[in-house]
């Protein structure tokens, strides 16, 4: 994703819409520095009908494959130098793009009575030409003509809205860079309610007309949130905020910069309080590649944890947290087994052969029952282990002495077993439903453990640290990568610095190792709230 060579300053977008056809026109304008020698640039766009691209206002050629815009300037551009791009184009948004997508990742959605844009991680790059990279940060200005009586509401504060007649063009700036996958428009016949909140912040919301007054009472408590998150985190980091609220059913909720959508449903308070943090912890610090998901979701996700505990109480933070603890359990297939039936259980593998050593019992114990026997008893049993060791076969009656009924077994912990005591061709590739959240893969990037567990991570590393530095940690990391971009690595060497200690360990059984990490260590009456 993205493209290299260059930084975008700011992005004109001057578009006609209609809505009717479902059709836009327009021209986007990209100023732009070199950050090397260029003699051609690629941009991300999809789709659409170019009438014309010129650079530094003269006409240049250009090539496209899917979605890559390749252009090629007639003089080129040398590094550290400012230069303008203008892309006049027009056509239907999202054509060409793959079937089944879901709302959150589709770009631009027009859903008949009106236009909702959401992009992420990608799609930008369905409604106009963008560096789509959450590195390239960029402001920007929204010049949207639309008929009567539609309303258009976009990132930052509304300028001016120009009477055409029939149509209206509505003027929006964005003085604080945005990441492309945060950029949003919404266009549809809106009521638009304002309150002023702390330090004179403009809250502006967007609700769509038909939006009934029990909906639009969720966002009551904003301005209350965003004081309390203003102690917590710092200063709110930008010029307003604010919601979209759309007519239909979306099922999601996204941090669209200063003005996060919502639909008709999906827009509980928790989901409020999610969104709003997210200005302070996606939006203004961003990530520096997708992997990292887990720095937006996991502190929005803990952000939510914060404001029950503040709202409700530590018992009612307690009480969510142990849902997420719940939920992020059950990471692999896994099944309970009696004492008779993981006897028959072991006994299917072809146990006769080679001597294993007293450390490879022991070992292949451990993984067998560890998580089933007490400390003692397990202790107990591999003192009886020969210091000669035992041949394999001997292993089924020594699990036929020890005391136990049941065994909850993983298919990781089987494995480790099997591989201990020889037998690899055995061993199972294992489909993780809760992957680790610190290296997600591609094909479930948002998976709920970027978000849960992610929070988890937080709350581990609030209880290793204390109250004072972990909050210390979360205000320093903010104000270091206000309107800029971080990494895992980033947050763990400034968690390292501010609280002086190493934290290795607690990120990595967090972050990285595919078994959760065991509940008592997570404290705040956390087990009272488990089943």
């Amino acid at each position: 994703m993205g493209n290299g060579g260059y930084d975008v300053q700011h992005y004109t977008i001057d578009l006609m819409v209609d809505m009717q056809d479902n059709f836009i026109s327009g021209t986007v304008t990209i100023s732009a520095l070199a950050t090397q020698d260029l003699s051609s640039f690629n941009l991300d766009f999809l789709g659409f009908e170019i009438a014309q691209i010129s650079v530094n206002n003269q006409p240049v050629e250009y090539r496209r494959s899917e979605g890559e815009l390749t252009i090629t300037p007639t003089i080129p551009i040398a590094n550290t130098s400012p230069f303008t791009v203008d892309i006049n184009y027009s056509g239907i948004p999202g054509e060409g793009l793959p079937p089944g997508l879901a709302a959150y990742e589709a770009g631009w959605t027009n859903y008949g009575d009106g236009v909702m844009v959401a992009g992420e991680p990608s799609r930008a790059s369905s409604w106009y030409p963008v560096n789509g990279h959450p590195l390239d940060k960029a402001t920007y200005t929204f010049r949207i003509t639309v008929a009567e009586p539609y309303v258009v509401a976009a990132n930052g504060l509304l300028q001016e809205v120009v009477d055409n007649g029939d149509t209206n063009t509505y003027i929006w700036e964005s003085g604080d860079p945005i990441a492309s996958y945060l950029v949003t428009l919404g266009i549809a016949e809106f009521d638009r309610v304002t309150e002023i909140g702390p330090d004179g912040l403009l809250i502006r919301n967007y609700f769509a007309t038909d939006i009934p007054s029990r909906t639009r009472d969720n966002f009551n408590r904003t301005a209350e949130m965003i004081e309390y998150f203003i102690t917590v985190f710092g200063p709110y980091p930008f010029e307003a905020y604010g919601v979209i609220v759309h007519d239909m059913n979306l099922g999601f909720a996204l941090e669209t910069q200063t003005l996060s959508i919502f639909g008709n449903s999906f827009n509980q308070e928790p989901v409020v309080v999610h969104e709003l943090a997210h200005m302070w912890f996606g939006d203004s610090v961003g990530l520096e590649r997708w992997q990292d998901i887990w720095l937006n979701e996991g502190f929005a996700s803990y952000a939510s944890v914060l404001w029950i505990e503040h709202d409700q109480g530590e018992e009612a933070a307690a009480s969510e947290l142990g849902g997420y603890y719940e939920d992020m359990a059950f990471t692999e297939p896994s099944a309970t087994f009696s004492r008779a039936e993981i006897a028959d259980f072991v006994n299917d593998y072809p146990l006769d052969g080679s001597t294993l050593s007293a450390e490879q019992v022991s070992d292949a114990l451990e993984a067998l029952l560890g998580s089933s026997l007490s400390s003692a008893d397990l202790e107990s049993a591999l003192d009886s282990i020969p210091s000669s060791g035992l041949p394999r076969e001997q292993i089924l009656s020594l699990i036929d002495e020890m005391s136990f009924r049941d065994v909850f077994l993983t298919l990781s912990r089987l494995n480790q077993f099997l591989t201990i005591i020889e037998l690899e061709e055995f061993v199972e590739e294992v489909d993780y439903y809760n992957p680790p959240p610190g290296n997600p893969p591609a094909d479930n990037l948002f998976s709920g453990s970027v978000y849960e567990r992610g929070a988890l991570t937080l709350h581990a590393l609030r209880l290793e640290v204390g109250d004072e530095v972990f909050f210390e940690i979360l205000r320093t990391y903010f104000s270091r990568f206000q309107n800029s971009n971080a990494s895992t690595t980033d947050f763990i060497e400034l968690a390292e610095e501010v609280s002086r200690e190493n934290l290795e360990e607690l990120f990595d059984a967090w972050l990285f190792e595919p078994t959760l990490p065991d509940i008592p260590e997570m404290g705040l009456y956390l087990e009272d709230y488990l089943p």
